[in-house]
């Protein structure tokens, strides 16, 4: 069974919104050995359950005398995170490669032909019906 944490000897040094940071801040923590806990937003210390149900996030304790050491990894974890997010939307802004271009050109020719064909369909099919 694992030891019960004491949040009393330990400070929020991050609260964030969604799993998946509190997972990657975690790891970043644990990666540079510095000990911490999360805990549901709203399960306090009355561990109020459906509070903590509600998914507002996770709070990130460390002791308080790493407090200045996992201050200094998360501010690099969210350079990162931003040089990622700039990464992306450069990625995104750049000119599509003539590749794509010429996919979606073969793309466009093959739904003309499909109309082509479809509208001599009908027209052979209206013929017949007279």
């Amino acid at each position: 069974m694992a030891a019960k944490i004491d949040y009393d000897k330990m400070d929020i040094v991050l609260a964030v919104y969604s799993s998946e940071e509190a997972d990657d801040v975690t790891a970043e923590l644990l990666m540079e050995r510095i000990p911490c806990a999360r805990r549901k937003i709203g399960a306090g210390k009355t561990g109020n359950f459906l509070m903590a149900m509600n998914n507002y996030g996770e709070e990130i304790f460390v002791n308080r005398e790493d407090m200045e050491r996992a201050k200094a990894v998360i501010e690099a974890w969210r350079e990162k995170k931003a040089a990622k997010r700039a990464e992306e939307a450069a990625a995104a802004d750049r000119e599509p490669a003539e590749e794509d271009l010429a996919e979606k050109r073969r793309i466009r020719h093959a739904r003309f032909y499909a109309v082509v064909v479809l509208v001599i369909v009908v027209l052979l099919f209206i013929y017949q019906n007279r």
